[in-house]
């Protein structure tokens, strides 16, 4: 109740702001739960993209504290990813995708005490790539899957 006190003591603008910031979250939390697995690895690529390109204006802005939760955002990120691979299904791939995801772990971290914005750069490549490998997986499928329907 104390934090509704606030709210309508807060400036108009600061309280469209957050009824704004309360329907995108619950926009992306929709999209994230209805999303099928492949739009969900794209999502969380993106995702893991954008928190490592934060982190590196927060070098630039010697925000140290706010490069460490962005950086740290990217991880967990990428510790989810390797966390859901199933290697009964996806074999090699799978196996080379969790050394790849923990390679670009231990890059991150290093990055983030040497605060050295181009090991950034070359992980956001790294991912990059792969995100763009992804959407070709998720529109080849969902082609396979609506051609399939319409057959």
């Amino acid at each position: 109740m104390a934090a509704q006190s606030q709210l309508d003591e807060a400036p108009r603008p600061v309280r469209a702001s957050m009824k704004h910031l309360k329907q995108f979250q619950q926009y992306k939390r929709m999209e994230v739960d209805t999303s099928d697995p492949m739009k969900l690895v794209v999502l969380l690529y993106e995702a893991a993209i954008k928190h490592i390109n934060d982190a590196v204006g927060r070098i630039a802005a010697q925000d140290w504290a706010g490069k460490g939760l962005a950086i740290g955002k990217a991880v967990d990120i990428l510790v989810e990813l390797s966390g859901s691979l199933n290697d009964e299904q996806g074999g090699e791939i799978a196996t080379n995708l969790r050394n790849l995801y923990s390679f670009l772990v231990t890059e991150l971290l290093s990055a983030n005490r040497e605060k050295d914005p181009a090991k950034l750069d070359k992980v956001a490549g790294m991912l990059g790539n792969l995100l763009s490998a992804w959407r070709e997986v998720e529109r080849t499928t969902r082609d396979q899957r609506f051609g399939a329907e319409a057959k």
